[in-house]
């Protein structure tokens, strides 16, 4: 299993999802959306989670 997390903003981290996903050895890679970069092939990955931004 591999996840992708997807941030939208570079000030705030995953919190409790890589918590998790660290104790439970499981790899996973985070794009920052908000530095510009470039999703990769979305292949290689079992599961999605896109993260939010401030709520105002």
């Amino acid at each position: 299993m591999s996840v992708l997390i997807i941030k939208n903003i570079i000030t705030e981290g995953p919190g409790t999802i890589e918590d998790f996903l660290r104790k439970e050895d499981i790899p996973f890679s985070i794009l920052e959306l908000g530095l510009g970069e470039i999703p990769p092939p979305l292949e290689g990955f079992d599961t999605l989670v896109v993260m939010g931004g401030p709520m105002g």
